[in-house]
């Protein structure tokens, strides 16, 4: 049709000129009109001779035509309206052009760049340019436009729409779809009462991928879980507007809405985001009319560009599908025959599919597969998860008005007074025995970590350590998965003060929050994953040491004695035992004092000679490998302490927190510390039930002798010595619950709820656990000590 219309143009463009006189130029420019510079002689004359009735008669049917050619284009085509030509815009207009579903006229409303495109498109006959200064509304009520595109900014989307469906538009809307449920439910009634098309930009519906595996979802049975990984990386020339669960969030509740359905509902939820929201992981249980699903999504728009990944992993009753939409693939993995089906794509023009998809919907007056009644859910979810958002599982909302003014106290002395404090949003993490540790939003939604140390403790000594170790980070070439720990400087001191003294004399400090995941204890971790976790934990603390190590060991300073020093914890308990009074064990100041409790040893006698009969009986295990030299250490890497993230289908350890005791420690110190938090699990009932996880235990050291790239040769006379060392740490750990049971429990402090023996117990279940491992170590012919006396 289109050449035909030229074909007439060019037809009467002929009749015009021949009509108009043209054919009535003198001879004098046939016989120069080979040469350009003789024809420009003869130009004044050549408009002369048209200027007058003859130039006016070719004017107006030129007019005359283009009038009837562009009526003729109005009435057959069908008008769209597209507002915002930002990157994203332009491409939706692109794949509007090239689409031959049907014959399209555009008014576009620009912003800044409206001059460049008036220009690149000023040869389009069906495209009109207009600024924004001319009023979006002018586009939003034009009785000849059919239809609009909305991808203006995410505030705007729902102004837009509203006035475009009242005005009796078809309207499609890039996602965002609405700010709230109620918004988008507002819409999709509009659009329902006025017979409009309303579509929302949900790309990924329209993968052929995607298609296929809704059309086979009932081969996988009923499905138990879903993980979505979204890992982007975005070019620093691009820019990114809110949050990440606004701009990849929808992406994320649109896959989970196409396979579970649209009326599934969250159970429990759980959000870790990153301090500038550019991470953030969403994991909880979805209620379906199946059952209970699983939900993992992992949000990042900051992620290394050789790693990036985008896929959605459906593990059903019967087989589980990957569909990878950046390597176009659909698996499927039969559960019993373990047989993979690979589907491959050719690559799809998804964003055209999605532009043709809209246009059949409006030419056949049909439900598009992303209508806005369908999307309400997506809204739904995405609000859902942007209101829930907390640092971390293990974070508490601060509900405690004093405690939360408390905390709001000290910010203006890290952050000044020019932020308002109103509407800053506390959190306490769980788990902490010796600081208090709050996470606070800042009104800028930085996410920043405060926390509260005990009394008494030398600062300085600290503060010194930490200035060393920020040095050392700096000095590190770190992997890519390790986020360094930096503390604030104390706002208007012009010295490098980390810690802030408040009125009742407690320690603050603040640092940079770290995303990720962390426990309390491993048997938090899903089962599945604990070996990766624990292999993680290994390599991490090995990582750790290599940044110390850049500092000379002389320049670390001693903060705690007698920390891990094994021999005095012993001679402590025996001490207390013979009924002497001794500076409480530990204690920054020898001021105060703790001897026996008579009451309580009276009332336990039993159980505690029981114990002290067994530790004394592993007494010559504590003394150190004479192979083992000092190195500075974390001293205190219990599984609570750690930040791990997900690297693909495994883990990394990003940090290790609570750095109050970094000081020179025996080499496998904190090693076997780490082995002797993470092997045990939750505190059982009774002594009957301990259990620990040998295979925890060998992850570790694996992870810690891989980082330190060990030779296969040395391992199993470097595993001897961690062995031993793991025993060393089980006997030292006994050795102390028992003797703060038998002074009071001043060190261990219990909570409200715990019984008066708990901490005997906790020795008791120290002394199980070893006994467990050197069963262990005698099978696989250590030749430990206490192999001899079994035998």
């Amino acid at each position: 049709m289109k050449i035909i219309r030229r074909a007439i143009s060019v037809i009467l463009l002929i009749h015009c000129v021949y009509s108009s006189g043209f054919s009535r130029i003198p001879s004098t420019y046939s016989e120069n009109s080979r040469s350009f510079y003789s024809f420009q002689n003869n130009l004044l004359w050549n408009v002369q001779a048209i200027s007058q009735p003859t130039f006016i008669n070719l004017s107006w049917r030129w007019l005359w035509w283009n009038r009837i050619s562009r009526n003729f284009r109005a009435k057959h085509s069908t008008h769209i309206g597209v507002i915002g030509t930002g990157n994203f815009g332009l491409r939706i207009l692109e794949a509007l052009k090239s689409s031959s579903v049907s014959r399209l006229m555009f008014t576009v409303i620009a912003g800044e760049n409206a001059k460049s495109l008036a220009k690149k498109y000023r040869w389009d006959r069906n495209i009109n340019i207009r600024s924004r200064q001319q009023n979006h509304y002018s586009v939003l009520t034009d009785p000849s436009i059919h239809a609009i595109v909305i991808v203006s900014p995410p505030e705007t989307h729902f102004e837009y729409a509203r006035e475009a469906l009242i005005h009796g538009k078809d309207v499609y809307i890039e996602k965002p779809f609405a700010p709230t449920e109620e918004e988008a439910s507002q819409l999709v009634d509009l659009a329902r009462q006025n017979g409009k098309i309303l579509m929302i930009g949900h790309i990924l519906l329209y993968h052929p991928a995607f298609a296929l595996l809704r059309e086979r979802k009932k081969e996988l049975g009923p499905i138990q879980s879903i993980e979505i990984h979204i890992l982007n990386h975005n070019p620093p020339d691009r820019l990114l507007h809110g949050h990440v669960i606004q701009d990849l969030g929808p992406h994320a509740a649109t896959l989970v809405g196409g396979m579970l359905g649209s009326d599934a509902r969250w159970d429990t939820l759980t959000l870790i985001v990153s301090p500038h929201r550019d991470d953030v992981r969403i994991k909880g249980k979805m209620i379906t009319q199946e059952g209970m699903v699983q939900v993992d999504i992992d949000l990042r728009r900051d992620y290394p560009e050789e790693s990036h990944e985008r896929l959605m992993r459906v593990v059903g009753e019967k087989k589980t599908a990957v569909f990878d939409w950046m390597n176009n693939t659909l698996t499927f993995i039969d559960h019993e025959t373990k047989i993979s089906e690979v589907v491959n794509f050719a690559t799809p023009s998804l964003l055209q599919d999605e532009m043709d998809h809209f246009l059949r919907c409006i030419k056949d007056r049909q439900i598009p597969i992303s209508d806005g009644a369908s999307s309400i859910s997506v809204v739904r979810d995405t609000a859902f998860w942007s209101e829930d958002v907390v640092p971390s599982k293990n974070a508490e909302p601060l509900d405690d008005a004093n405690e939360r003014s408390q905390v709001i106290s000290v910010l203006p002395h890290y952050f000044g007074t020019e932020q308002p404090l109103s509407n800053v949003r506390v959190w306490r993490l769980k788990g902490g025995k010796i600081n208090t540790t709050y996470v606070a939003e800042m009104p800028d939604h930085s996410l920043w970590v405060l926390q509260r140390g005990r009394k008494g403790r030398d600062f300085a000594l600290l503060e010194h350590n930490l200035t060393l170790f920020r040095e050392a980070q700096l000095r590190a070439s770190l992997p890519i998965h390790w986020q360094p720990l930096n503390y604030r400087h104390v706002f208007y001191k012009q010295t490098q003060d980390l810690f802030y003294k408040d009125s009742q004399d407690y320690m603050w400090r603040c640092m940079n929050f770290i995303p990720g995941e962390t426990y309390v204890s491993l048997s938090e971790v899903p089962s599945e994953e604990r070996v990766s976790i624990a292999n993680a934990f290994g390599e991490g603390i090995a990582i750790f040491h290599q940044i110390l190590s850049l500092i000379p060991s002389d320049q670390w300073w001693t903060v705690l004695p007698h920390f891990h020093d094994t021999h005095y914890h012993i001679d402590y308990l025996e001490q207390i035992l013979l009924g002497r009074e001794m500076p409480l064990s530990l204690s920054p100041t020898s001021n105060q004092k703790a001897s026996l409790k008579n009451d309580f040893y009276e009332n336990y006698k039993e159980r505690i000679q029981i114990l002290l009969k067994k530790l004394r009986q592993r007494y010559s295990l504590v003394d150190p490998l004479p192979d083992l030299a000092e190195i500075p250490s974390h001293n205190d890497p219990k599984i609570a302490n750690a930040i791990f993230v997900r690297e693909r289908h495994s883990w990394s350890l990003a940090t290790l927190v609570d750095l109050d005791d970094i000081q020179l420690g025996m080499t496998w110190d904190d090693l076997a510390d780490a082995i002797r938090s993470a092997i045990k699990g939750a505190l059982p009932i009774n002594l009957e039930g301990v259990q620990i996880n040998i295979g925890i235990m060998e992850a570790l050291i694996e992870g810690y002798l891989k980082a330190h790239a060990v030779d296969e040769t040395e391992k199993p006379a470097l595993c001897s010595t961690i062995y031993r060392e793991v025993s060393r740490f089980h006997i030292e750990l006994a050795a102390r619950y028992a003797a703060d049971s038998l002074v009071g429990n001043f060190y261990f402090k219990l909570s409200p709820t715990a019984p008066v023996d708990h901490n005997l117990f906790q020795a008791e279940v120290q002394i199980r656990i070893l006994e467990i491992l050197e069963g262990y170590f005698c099978s696989i012919g250590l030749g430990y000590p206490t192999c001899q006396t079994a035998t």
